[in-house]
This record gives C-alpha cells, structure tokens and sequence, in this order.
C-alpha cells in the first residue's frame, strides 16, 4: 500500500510540471510574438513581461519570486530580425509531501521562443 501511495503522488508530480511546462511554453510563445510587435526594445521588454504574466496568471499557474522574462535580438532590434524570449517560472512543490526532498521544493520551469520582428511596423 505505501508504493501505491508513492506512486500516486509521482503521477500527481509529473502532471503538475507537465501542466506547468505546458503553461510556460504558451506564455513564451505569447510574450515572443508581443515583443516582435514593439517599436523599440524597451517596449519589447516591458510589453513581453506583461504577456508573460497575463498568460500565466490566466492559466492559474502562480510563479515564486515572479514571472521572468529576458527579450533578446541577436541581429539587433530591427525589421525583418528575430527576437527571442525567455521565460522562466519558479514552480512550488512543497505540497507534494515526501517527493519535495526527491524533486524540491521549488522547481524552476523555463522555455525559449523566438519570433521574427515585423517587416511591416511603424516606426
């Protein structure tokens, strides 16, 4: 019975950081294509961070420490260029009862987007 139990609590794991993951790729994805509407890289930064956030918030998936968003353009913040954006979330897992000393208490979910910045924006 007590592997039964360990076992249930592992699935219940591994569907929270699924969840989680899942949650953070879409606020990725949101806050990249929000950034490469943007004029300017401040307004990227500052526009991606509130799409992360709003994405998140909307998914019920509350972040320790807050949502972490880092906008990059290799090339330059240019017409035609790409900008990518990380996110980072710090998911807590200190519910999980004796699985937090086998995975944490806090698990850090992270992902990477990338968008090409529009050809066609204002100036």
């Amino acid at each position: 019975m007590p592997l039964l139990i360990a076992f249930l609590f592992l699935l219940l794991a591994a569907g929270r950081m699924v969840d989680a993951r899942s949650d953070v790729v879409s606020a990725a994805n949101d806050a990249a294509r929000v950034a490469s509407l943007q004029t300017t890289a401040d307004a990227a930064h500052a526009q991606a961070q509130l799409a992360a956030e709003d994405t998140l918030a909307g998914e019920g998936l509350s972040c320790q420490g807050g949502v972490r968003a880092v906008v990059t353009a290799p090339q330059g913040f240019v017409r035609g260029g790409v900008v990518q954006v990380d996110v980072a979330c710090d998911v807590d897992t200190s519910d999980l009862g004796l699985l937090t000393d086998a995975i944490g208490a806090v698990v850090t979910v992270r992902e990477t987007a990338r968008e090409p910045i529009d050809t066609y924006r204002s100036e």
